[in-house]
């Protein structure tokens, strides 16, 4: 059995760089998978810091309005990136869907790629991206900051 995905929903993908390449590709620098641990002791600043948000939809939720937002929990939540924007109206796909030889939920995608210069972390944190259409908060990642800084004596490889 095949289940799709629910929708509405999404995915982030946190990296350190986002590049655009020829032909439309894009291209994710030091991506990071479920937490970024800094080996030094806090604080730590980062040249770039980026992330790219999918929100998934259906098409009854095209012209409604979503709202993503980036925070940074620690005792204290901070916002970090926010942005609200109206769903993307399709065109009638009939002809692509005639050509799809599976039919599967009729997805769309909402893409917010976020480039944050100059970021600094203080502490041990959780970054949390949501997104919201309808009074209706849905969660799409996190990732985990950590600083492990190496013990005294302990020889490490650079």
């Amino acid at each position: 059995m095949i289940v799709g995905p629910d929708l509405p929903g999404g995915y982030v993908i946190f990296c350190d760089d986002i590049r655009l390449e020829e032909g439309g590709k894009k291209s994710f620098m030091g991506v990071y998978n479920g937490e970024m641990i800094f080996p030094v002791v806090a604080p730590a600043l980062m040249s770039n810091f980026c992330a790219s948000v999918v929100f998934q939809f259906s098409k009854d939720q095209e012209g409604k309005s979503v709202k993503v937002l980036m925070h940074k929990d620690t005792d204290v939540r901070v916002t970090m990136f926010e942005a609200s924007v109206d769903l993307p109206q399709f065109q009638d796909d009939r002809e692509l869907e005639s050509k799809l030889e599976a039919k599967g939920p009729d997805i769309r995608n909402a893409i917010f790629d976020i480039r944050m210069p100059g970021i600094s972390f203080e502490e041990d944190c959780i970054l949390r991206v949501r997104a919201s259409v309808d009074d209706v908060t849905y969660r799409l990642g996190a990732l985990a900051v950590a600083f492990r800084p190496p013990e005294e004596g302990v020889l490490t490889l650079s």
